[in-house]
């Protein structure tokens, strides 16, 4: 293991405590933080740490409002801190992932780069249940979506 990578992970136990993070592999650490499942894992060949959590789950139906939103969110990554918006479409989930440059890295970057990468899976958490719970009555995302974008 880089040792860089286990300062940051050290970091990380510090902050939260050793029982919040568990290493899986080698490369592999899951931290337990708000809620959430964070996957830390060191990517040895490009020397770049991915950051992944599950944000929800997909719904069954109705997915156009949620998949807009989160299209929306992949605009110049309008409250995603940088980070990706995926879906899982097997597992039935919606995902936020980031990859940092592990040598632009300090231990305080890497922590505030965290905090950050949370709060975004947070208010996308809240996003993706309120859309999910709304009825199509209460939703009019398309409005709101065209209503945000670049004018020429």
């Amino acid at each position: 293991m880089d040792p860089i990578v286990s300062e940051l992970v050290e970091r990380l136990r510090g902050n939260l405590g050793a029982s919040a993070v568990t290493m899986d592999t080698e490369h592999q650490y899951t931290v337990e933080m708000e809620g959430f499942l964070l996957m830390v894992h060191y990517l040895e060949d490009s020397e770049q740490i991915l950051l992944a959590t599950c944000v929800a789950p997909l719904p069954q139906g109705e997915r156009e409002n949620i998949f807009l939103a989160l299209l929306q969110g992949q605009y110049f990554f309008q409250r995603t801190s940088g980070a990706t918006l995926a879906v899982d479409n097997e597992a039935s989930f919606i995902v936020l992932q980031a990859v940092y440059s592990l040598r632009l890295l300090t231990a305080g970057s890497f922590i505030h780069a965290v905090e950050r990468f949370m709060q975004a899976a947070e208010y996308w958490r809240n996003e993706c249940e309120k859309l999910a719970n709304a009825g199509p009555e209460e939703t009019d995302v398309q409005a709101v979506m065209l209503a945000s974008g670049l004018r020429v």
